[in-house]
């Protein structure tokens, strides 16, 4: 089992480190992610705009599917964890 934990952890660490070479091409502006609505002083708020989140999600096929999945798979999980815990 040791040395299947050390190659886990070679394998991760090597992963981590081409992560850090990867680059991704575009320009991310801090300003066009706001809502025009947002004043300069509102800016750093934090609220959830469950509209705009829903929008991407449906436009992404496939992508609802998978979060619905993905909570019915952890709901379900967690119901076994809990009745064999006992």
């Amino acid at each position: 089992m040791f040395y299947v934990l050390l190659i886990g952890m070679v394998v991760l660490g090597l992963s981590s480190v081409h992560l850090a070479f990867v680059r991704i091409e575009g320009r991310h502006d801090a300003a066009s992610t706001r809502h025009p609505s947002q004043t300069e002083e509102h800016a750093n708020d934090s609220k959830v705009d469950l509209r705009g989140t829903l929008a991407v999600v449906r436009g992404v096929p496939g992508l609802l599917a998978l979060v619905g999945f993905s909570c019915f798979n952890n709901f379900l999980g967690g119901a076994f964890v809990a009745l064999m815990d006992a």
